[in-house]
């Protein structure tokens, strides 16, 4: 949808082909049903946006999605659906990854947060039971309840700033049947021997460890850009008037 802001909201992916296994959100959309030549810049993923594609067609597998590094906004449940994704990168705009916005995304393996990520909500990596490991960025100061319930293959996370503040009910790790450890940089403050019921280890410095953050995004996001297919034209729903906005193709975007 289109706002009043002179953006564009993804409120609505569709999707027919069955052999689509990769979304590619372009960075500005147009209004076709207006036949307007003004294009909106992509700012914001809504709650449940990818919720239609496996209600439409359960046979689509999504491995993959690239989002523009036009978002500045994840609203909550944003991603639940994608029952097969794998990897994905957070534009560096996004400053909050909101309730529930992974849950239920248990093949997700690889996740890169940005650099100005603040905020972590409720349940953001609920029953993603395939995700091993996470860095969390220097910038997280405030980490909500039960982020990584039933994650059960996740083994450790790796914190680059001082510790977070949470709730005394928070339970980060409810459910990880297979957590170790948790990280943190020497320097960093608010940290002890343990965190919600796990060991702390203290590693590295600062300097090395953004440096080797900064390889990991590098070589996830040239992963991701290779794993990409061409995409195919998306359909996203227009706030009130039925009009409908689509996601050009990659020659229209030339």
């Amino acid at each position: 949808k289109t706002t009043t802001d002179g953006d564009a909201h993804v409120i609505a992916i569709l999707i027919n082909d069955s052999s689509v296994t990769s979304i590619n959100i372009p960075t500005r959309v147009f209004n076709r049903r207006t036949n307007s030549t003004t294009s909106y810049p992509v700012t914001t993923i809504t709650s449940h946006a990818f919720g239609e594609i496996s209600q439409q067609n359960p046979s689509v597998t999504i491995k993959s999605v690239t989002l523009p590094n036009t978002i500045t906004t994840l609203q909550q449940y944003a991603f639940v659906g994608l029952d097969y994704l794998e990897t994905i990168i957070i534009p560096s705009k996004v400053t909050e990854l909101p309730k529930g916005a992974f849950s239920g995304c248990s093949r997700l393996k690889e996740i890169t947060l940005p650099a100005g990520l603040l905020k972590v909500y409720n349940d953001v990596f609920y029953n993603c039971s395939s995700l091993e490991k996470l860095t969390i960025p220097a910038g997280v100061t405030d980490f909500g309840n039960t982020v990584f319930k039933n994650c059960t293959s996740l083994k450790t996370v790796a914190f680059l700033g001082d510790c977070p503040t949470t709730t005394s009910s928070a339970n980060v790790f409810v459910g990880c049947t297979s957590y170790q450890y948790t990280t943190y940089l020497a320097g960093k403050t608010g940290w002890s021997g343990s965190w919600w019921g796990y060991p702390c280890q203290m590693v590295g410095s600062e300097a090395v460890s953004e440096n080797e953050s900064e390889e990991v995004s590098e070589e996830a996001s040239e992963k991701v850009s290779e794993e990409v297919t061409e995409p195919t034209t998306q359909t996203i729903e227009t706030e009130s008037d039925d009009e409908t906005v689509e996601m050009p193709t990659e020659e229209e975007t030339e």
